[in-house]
């Protein structure tokens, strides 16, 4: 899964996961089609049981600064396995804030992060 981005506004874009796996979104932020300098930015992954629970109640966050090429508008937000290994298989929903160094919070992707079972558990 990759996600682009163009900064205009957030998108409704679902996540699927398998419980208890690693998994990588690879992002591309871009504005007016020309990559954004993500040099001391920072991207903020929460996933939450429901959209109005605080940040406090949140399932996990993922706080990202540093970046895959920064320059060129490319970074990663990497779940780890204990990220997911306890939840429930269900629904959760995710958004996905962008910082610009010395700026305001910018929601650029928000949506359902569904949570699917594994088949294998445990060693």
């Amino acid at each position: 899964m990759s996600l682009e981005y163009e900064v205009t506004g957030y998108e409704e874009t679902p996540i699927t996961v398998i419980r208890g796996s690693s998994t990588i979104i690879p992002l591309e932020l871009l504005q007016d089609e020309l990559p954004i300098d993500l040099t001391g930015a920072s991207l903020v992954f929460t996933v939450k049981n429901k959209y109005d629970d605080s940040d406090d109640d949140a399932e996990f966050q993922i706080i990202e600064t540093i970046h895959t090429d920064p320059v060129n508008g490319l970074s990663a937000i990497e779940i780890e396995p204990s990220d997911t290994e306890n939840l429930n298989v269900k629904t959760f929903y995710y958004d996905l804030d962008y910082t610009p160094a010395g700026e305001d919070v910018i929601t650029i992707l928000r949506g359902k992060f569904i949570v699917v079972y594994d088949v294998r558990r445990g060693a």
